[in-house]
């Protein structure tokens, strides 16, 4: 994944944000990166705590999925560290498309702000198998957005970027700066902060 400084350049918004993961440790910055955890959810339990998993190289962050004994898989996230609630989020990223691979970047909310305990979640992208279209998804854990299926092509075996604009009233959704789709919010339910997890999973 790559992330580039263009993202903020716009009267509008401020600069909170940007890791072009340029360090020469080969490791994401500890200041703003860590391991994601297993978190009860069934592909979680591939998720590695190892930087053969969760590299640094040629500027790039790597997420790497790969079978030796078991499936494992890269995966860091922001939690504790960075946090945002409205804005706009850019990241690029280039995955490998194979059969049962599911690359995601996504959005999770800093406390559960539901009487079940699910906070919720927004999905920048995910990428299932071989299909050919990157998904905006959203499970807010009750009726907050209307709308559904929002997702749009990408360009094969190269970076693409995906982009997230969130207000009070909307979230809208853009791949290589071309419009994907927009949910709408129920304004009498609450959004959280939300920090940013990463993970390429292959189940």
């Amino acid at each position: 994944y790559r992330r580039q400084r263009q993202m903020c350049i716009r009267d509008s918004y401020k600069l909170v944000f940007y890791d072009d993961f340029d360090q020469d440790t080969g490791k994401p910055d500890p200041k703003y990166w860590s391991f994601a955890v297993p978190d009860g959810v069934p592909w979680s339990i591939y998720l590695s705590k190892s930087y053969d998993q969760a590299y640094l190289q040629d500027g790039k962050l790597v997420l790497k999925a790969e079978k030796a004994k078991r499936y494992r898989t890269g995966g860091i996230w922001t939690k504790g560290k960075v946090a945002f609630k409205y804005g706009k989020l850019e990241v690029r990223a280039k995955f490998k498309s194979v059969q049962g691979g599911w690359p995601a970047i996504w959005l999770l909310p800093v406390s559960p702000q539901y009487s079940t305990g699910y906070g919720g979640e927004i999905d920048l992208m995910e990428q299932v198998s071989h299909e050919y279209m990157a998904w905006h998804s959203v499970h807010p854990g009750s009726e907050e957005y209307r709308g559904s299926g929002l997702g749009g092509k990408y360009v094969l075996d190269d970076f693409n970027t995906y982009t997230l604009v969130w207000t009070a009233d909307e979230l809208s959704f853009f791949i290589n700066g071309v419009s994907t789709g927009t949910y709408l919010r129920n304004t009498q339910l609450p959004l959280s902060l939300i920090h940013i997890d990463a993970a390429d999973d292959k189940a």
